[in-house]
């Protein structure tokens, strides 16, 4: 178990244990006592999307999923209003996908005719389908203004969140490799169809090379 893990972990049983401490003793408050200081534990699940940009592709986001988990304390200034603070643990996927991505790179390959064997060239790949799934957790302390009308609760405010994992990974289509150029010789060429070894999959941990929310 890393020390990420253990810390996660740690805060669970913290939180679970405040809430089921907290709950008993409110739980023998006569009916007309306004409990002042409130804490709760709950269960969040629901939607979540991280659009982005990128290249030339048209990324279209697919809703993925989200849950967590976290406490609040909330100190009730009246029966109406109150604020609350707490702590919230959440896991969260969704997945992008572009159709028909093209992209330009340069290399060097043997063509057949050219003296040394080896030519700098310029390459046009076309792919059908590229799709890039993004998972993350997060650590956040929302702070908020709780409201009660007549025992329906509303609660509105900010949430401070950070990344404390951030996995990608990505699959790629049948794709078409063509020869535009001789770059060694500044000659254009029509396309001229290659075949080229590719990878289909791959995908990236904690790494720097995909933005942290």
């Amino acid at each position: 178990m890393n020390t990420k893990q253990f810390i996660i972990g740690a805060l669970a049983v913290v939180m679970l244990g405040a809430g089921s401490r907290t709950l008993q003793a409110q739980n023998a408050l006569a009916p007309e006592e306004l409990p002042l200081n409130e804490v709760t534990v709950a269960f969040y699940p629901g939607a979540a999307a991280t659009p982005f940009k990128g290249g030339d592709a048209d990324w279209n986001s697919k809703f993925g999923y989200a849950v967590g988990f976290g406490g609040d304390y909330t100190y009730w200034f009246n029966k109406t209003i109150g604020v609350s603070a707490g702590l919230k643990l959440t896991y969260m996927s969704n997945t992008q996908e572009s159709e028909k991505f093209s992209t330009v790179f340069e290399g060097t390959l043997p063509v057949a005719g050219i003296a040394g064997g080896n030519t700098g060239v310029r390459l046009r790949s076309t792919t059908e389908t590229v799709s890039e799934t993004r998972t993350m957790s997060l650590v956040e302390i929302p702070i908020r203004l709780s409201l009660n009308f007549n025992d329906i609760y509303a609660n509105i405010g900010v949430s401070l969140a950070t990344a404390i994992t951030n996995y990608g990974s990505h699959s790629y289509g049948e794709t078409d490799y063509v020869m535009t150029e001789l770059t060694t010789a500044g000659v254009m060429l029509p396309d001229v169809p290659v075949q080229l070894p590719d990878s289909r999959v791959g995908s990236t941990f904690q790494s720097e090379d995909i933005s942290w929310p």
